[in-house]
């Protein structure tokens, strides 16, 4: 979103309603959105966090147009909200109890 010109002739930023208003198509994308719409299907993927809680995956299948699927461990397809998406890790992700015996 560009830059508002107030009635005094000095910038304004956008207000946060504005952006949470903004149509969906011209919000700007996020980090994790351009690199996800980059990788390859069956791409290899540790884990994603989801709002925050960190998903076990094996590989990213698909993106599409607000979805994201990926391959669980249990070999079953997840759908993903593309926006919940907040991080992803690369790599083997260990258990939270393996983990902690270090």
């Amino acid at each position: 979103m560009s830059e508002k010109i107030g009635c005094k002739g000095k910038s304004q930023q956008p207000s946060p309603w504005d952006q949470l208003l903004q149509h969906e198509n011209t919000k700007p994308k996020s980090c994790i959105e351009k690199i996800l719409e980059k990788l390859p299907p069956s791409y290899p993927v540790g884990a994603i966090f989801l709002n925050g809680t960190l998903v076990p995956v094996i590989a990213i299948s698909n993106v599409c147009e607000g979805c994201i699927y990926f391959v669980g461990e249990d070999g079953q397809v997840c759908v993903v909200d593309k926006n919940k998406v907040d991080g992803l890790c690369f790599g083997q992700v260990e258990a939270e109890e393996e983990a902690e015996g270090c």
